[in-house]
């Protein structure tokens, strides 16, 4: 039914003449959706912000890290790529160094074989195989009755199966496997999952039936663990990743080698290209605020954020504290107790700000000629903990993201509650709207009514006289 009244105000004249006066009437409805509407664009702008300048922050702990060396990073390098995966730890304890390596062997795992096996022959059927296996300090006696077997290769079967059932549980076992050698005979494989000697299989202890197997090791001892020299200090290591002995450095040994180097050195490029890192995401930082923070004096545009002043003075405020001299913030006291450098200013090291708050490289060279001849005097300049230049940018961007009190979550709130006392506003005049076009529809509907009557009337009125008008008009013809 309401469907049928829905299709009939669409097409009622009536209905179409209240929706243009409720149109005309909600001017004040529309005022306050735009006012909402720019609230929620002013709250993703400032959720925006909030993201960049937590980013930024995060960089900056990055570069506070000691142990991230972003300013005096390293790399290793080996005259020999094949031979070595070299890889720097994160602790980054390494120092400059170069380290002759000779290695000699490469750790494996060990393996065990059996003879090979005709697989048609029934020798190792219907017998009870037995022996006891041992790695890794955990002994099994493995015990297989192979009156099933068909024929020798369902033995063996058999017999790799048992072995993997019963070292099945341990986290670093073996694993059995039979080999189809050239379509007429078989043979075992039993191999540690694991390299070095402490994961030596032994096999003990075996009967006639398992004699037949013929099981032996195909390494000696000695040759399943890494052995190399370092500048002429022999190691043996149950692996080929090494990291105990070149300090940061994982070395992982890949082929036997004759004299080869392994280097760790500064990378200036790396360091470089940090600094160059977080000065795109600081202007980054800077250029967004700049957008959002906009006004076009002659057409009137503006940022969502062009009345939230405390982001420009934001940047104004780091950008006061990176060009300001190192411990400028501090007491002349607490001064005397700063490191001396060789640099005070971020320009005494290529580094400035253009007019727009800009951050660029002004002389490449010389920031290259610091990080090269003083990386430690430039991280002091940068992560000093109260004289830092961007340990004091940071205290600036934590008033602003952290904690409950900060700049970002109080004008989110504040945003929040602006949005909901907008659309209560809406909803209410939407309420009122609805009040004034059922108001309207009963005044046209009660106008209709009496439009009708009154036309009702004149049809009877009319009716009357047509009716008075032919009486007359017999009367006039009797006359005559």
């Amino acid at each position: 039914m309401s469907d049928i009244q829905s299709v009939f105000r669409q097409h009622n004249p009536l209905e179409q003449l209240i929706d243009q006066l409720i149109e005309a009437e909600s001017d004040r409805k529309y005022n306050l959706i735009e006012q909402k509407e720019a609230q929620v664009e002013r709250q993703s702008a400032v959720s925006d912000v909030g993201t960049k300048l937590s980013s930024l922050n995060s960089t900056i702990s990055d570069f506070q890290n000691p142990f991230a060396s972003k300013f005096d990073p390293l790399d290793v390098t080996s005259t020999n790529e094949n031979a070595f995966n070299l890889i720097m730890d994160e602790a980054g304890l390494a120092e400059p160094g170069d380290y002759d390596i000779n290695v000699d062997n490469l750790a494996q795992r060990d393996i065990v074989l059996s003879d090979s096996i005709n697989n048609e022959d029934g020798n190792l059927t219907n017998q009870v195989i037995e022996f006891d296996m041992s790695m890794g300090g955990e002994t099994r006696t493995i015990s297989v009755d192979t009156e099933e077997a068909e024929d020798n290769r369902e033995a063996l079967d058999l017999v790799t199966s048992e072995i993997n059932a019963q070292f099945d549980d341990l986290d670093e076992g073996l694993s059995a496997r039979v080999f189809d050698v050239d379509g007429e005979t078989s043979q075992i494989s039993i191999k540690s999952d694991e390299s070095g000697s402490d994961n030596q299989i032994t096999i003990q202890n075996t009967n006639a039936a398992a004699d037949e197997l013929g099981l032996a090791n195909l390494y000696n001892e000695d040759d399943l663990n890494a052995r190399f020299t370092i500048d002429g200090v022999d190691f043996t290591r149950q692996t080929n990743t090494v990291d105990d002995v070149i300090d940061g450095v994982t070395v992982e040994l890949m082929q036997e080698t004759g004299n080869e180097r392994i280097s760790v050195v500064r990378d200036q490029e790396e360091a470089l290209a940090n600094v160059q890192g977080f000065i795109e995401e600081y202007n980054e930082v800077n250029s967004f605020i700049r957008q959002q923070t906009f006004l076009n004096g002659e057409s009137g545009d503006r940022g969502p954020l062009q009345r939230d002043r405390m982001f420009r003075t934001l940047m104004q405020d780091l950008r006061l504290e990176m060009t300001s001299s190192f411990g400028s913030n501090l007491s002349e006291e607490d001064q005397e107790d700063l490191p001396e450098l060789s640099f005070n200013t971020l320009m005494d090291i290529g580094i400035n700000f253009r007019q727009n708050g800009e951050m660029y490289i002004e002389d490449e060279g010389q920031l290259e000629d610091a990080l090269q001849a003083n990386p430690d005097e430039v991280q002091e300049f940068f992560t000093h903990e109260d004289a830092g230049i961007l340990s004091r940018a940071e205290l600036r961007i934590d008033d602003f993201i952290s904690g409950s009190d900060s700049v970002i979550n109080s004008l989110e709130n504040t945003i929040d509650q602006r949005i909901d006392h907008y659309e209560n506003r809406v909803e209410r005049e939407e309420r009122r709207l609805e009040t004034r076009r059922d108001q309207l529809r009963d005044e046209f509907t009660q106008m209709q009514q009496v439009m009708i009557e009154a036309q009702n009337q004149m049809q009877r009125m009319q009716a009357i006289g047509g009716q008075m008008g032919m009486g007359g008009a017999e009367q006039m013809m009797m006359m005559q």
